[in-house]
């Protein structure tokens, strides 16, 4: 199952951008994000940017970090990013796939299969 990162952050020059987010890759490698891409928002001056996530718990500490607040203002970031609105954790796999995969058997515990 792969977990994804989606981040919607306003700009002030999408080049300044691109330079630092391209700077600070081997950063997000380290935290375990790989880049699936930086998409420009059609009417917005707003990127998107999609990452798979190996560990979770890695990539919300990067997401913290001081390495990224440098990042952020060098790369012209235009105010704070909620959270709940403008970064998206999917940790759960397709909703797709939840709805047509049968579910796991449980296994029993010890004391069950005794019984």
């Amino acid at each position: 199952m792969a977990n994804y990162m989606i981040v919607r952050q306003k700009v002030t020059d999408r080049a300044r951008f691109q330079t630092t987010f391209d700077r600070l890759k081997p950063d997000r490698e380290a935290a375990g994000l790989t880049d699936l891409g930086q998409f420009c928002a059609a009417d917005e001056p707003d990127v998107v940017i999609v990452m798979e996530v190996e560990d979770t718990f890695r990539a919300k500490e990067y997401w913290h970090s001081d390495v990224l607040a440098q990042g952020r203002t060098e790369a012209g970031i235009v105010g704070p990013i909620d959270t709940k609105s403008d970064q998206v954790w999917l940790t759960d796999g397709l909703v797709k796939d939840r709805l047509t995969k049968p579910k796991r058997r449980r296994r029993p515990v010890d004391s069950e299969a005794d019984n």
